[in-house]
Formats: structure tokens, sequence, C-alpha cells
């Protein structure tokens, strides 16, 4: 299950599946091998959580239109027979975008992951404007009422 959502708030999500992808506005999960099975439904409401909880069943849903959106998949992992899958998520500024990442994700070895991950950070950190070197803080004492907090201000 996943609530893939860049704003935070859950207010503005659609969902749908494409390929092996289960995808929502701005976010979007692939696995290898492929889900089995997926659904879209409202946090709450209709996702996958709440249907298992109250019937130990996942009502599968094709799409779920605008709203907090719960993507919820199956995959064919069962601990014994098979015991291997690769989940990959994936976020971007469109569904499109929130879409191919996790597919380019998956198709890539751990190890090449993690020797470019330094190099993401330090790009995107070099377009980050500098904190400044001080900030004046003045901070005072309530005196005239026991038991009130300090209070700090920034001038």
């Amino acid at each position: 299950m996943a609530d893939p959502d860049l704003t935070n708030d859950g207010s503005n999500d659609s969902a749908s599946a494409a390929a092996a992808v289960a995808s929502a506005s701005d976010g979007a999960t692939a696995a290898a091998p492929a889900f089995s099975r997926t659904s879209f439904g409202y946090a709450g409401v209709s996702d996958g959580s709440t249907h298992l909880l109250a019937s130990k069943k996942l009502v599968s849903y094709s799409r779920a239109a605008t709203g907090n959106v719960i993507l919820t998949e199956q995959t064919a992992a069962d601990g014994m027979r098979s015991r291997n899958v690769t989940l990959a998520l994936g976020m971007g500024s469109s569904a499109a975008a929130a879409t191919n990442n996790p597919q380019d994700s998956a198709r890539l070895s751990f190890r090449a992951i993690s020797a470019d991950y330094p190099r993401g950070w330090r790009d995107y950190l070099s377009t980050v404007r500098a904190a400044p070197s001080s900030l004046p803080i003045t901070a005072f004492r309530d005196l005239y009422h026991s038991g009130a907090t300090n209070r700090v201000c920034p001038q």
C-alpha cells in the first residue's frame, strides 16, 4: 500500500494502473515481478487496508478520481515458492514522470542506484541558496509572570 502525495495533503490524487505500474497523480509504485493485483481506493473509505481489515478480501477498483487515493498492490510473493520481489516508489511533478521513475529505478541495480544517489544530492544542494552565516536572535525571560516560558524572537 502506498499513499504517494508530494503536497502531503492527499486532496488532489487520482489513480489507475498502466502496464506494471500503479500510478497516482504524483506518485507511482512498480514491482518486479509485476503486481498480480492492484486496487485504488479512498483513504479510510474504500482503500485496501479498510477492505482487508473488514473482510480479509481485497476489493479491486481499477481507478479512483480526485481525492486522497491509496494504492494497494498484491505481489506473487507467497513466502514459500516465491520469496523475492523488488518494489520501487517513484514521485514526480506529473503522473507521467511519477510512472517513469519507479520503472527506471527497477531497471537499475542497487549498486548503480546507491553509487548515483550522493551525486544527485550534491547536484540538488548546489542549487540551494546558502543560509545566512549569522542570524541575530534576542532572548528574554518574562519576569512579570511567574512560570512563564522563555521567548526567543528573531530580529
